[in-house]
């Protein structure tokens, strides 16, 4: 992957540009170069509230190739804030003890890759491709300066899920396989490690 990133101002408001370039593939080769580009401008800065708007546009796409973004963050109290990256996340966070935080909240999340299912009914080389919407509870404790330590749990549903062709535009909409599940439960844990 190749990424850029660009900072300027756009009508006085802070604007970042972003850029990325990326193939997928697997270990039977490489299959399409996809192109990303965000662009996000901050309409309102205060010491307690952030309110900022963007577009992603992608090559790689179901329907639309270009998403809106909104992004917004309020100190509703000391303590407690409203986090929202729509169409990402929503979460209510709630800071106590220094360096300990617990959110509640969503994340709409999505994966995909490629792969050759081997069938006759279906294309030598086909796109699976996952969208869930996930409730759930975070807990993370600051170690040290670059150290974190997160818990997470909660509920995973399919939004949509299935076995797609792939053409010059994307993916089509229409999948070969649709998958379903029923709502299931998950527990992670885990240590990362900040650079900066």
């Amino acid at each position: 992957m190749v990424s850029a990133a660009y900072h300027t101002t756009f009508l006085s408001k802070p604007l970042i540009l972003n850029a990325n370039v990326a193939t997928n593939g697997w270990e039977k080769g490489l299959e399409k170069v996809q192109g990303t580009f965000a662009a996000m401008m901050a309409l309102r800065t205060t010491e307690r509230s952030y309110l900022g708007v963007g577009l992603y546009g992608m090559t790689h796409y179901n329907r639309i190739p270009v998403m809106p973004i909104l992004i917004y963050m309020n100190q509703l109290y000391p303590d407690v804030s409203l986090d929202i990256t729509f169409p990402s996340y929503l979460f209510l966070r709630y800071q106590f003890c220094g360096n300990q935080r617990v959110s509640i909240g969503a994340t709409l999340e999505n994966r995909n890759f490629y792969l050759n299912p081997e069938r006759e009914d279906l294309p030598k080389i086909s796109y699976f491709s996952e969208a869930c919407i996930k409730p759930e509870l975070i807990y993370e404790y600051i170690i040290n300066q670059r150290l974190y330590l997160k818990a997470r749990t909660g509920m995973s549903a399919i939004v949509q899920s299935g076995i797609f062709n792939t053409n010059y535009k994307g993916i089509d909409w229409d999948p070969y396989l649709d998958f379903s599940r029923k709502m299931s439960s998950y527990f992670s844990v885990g240590i990362s490690y900040n650079l900066f």
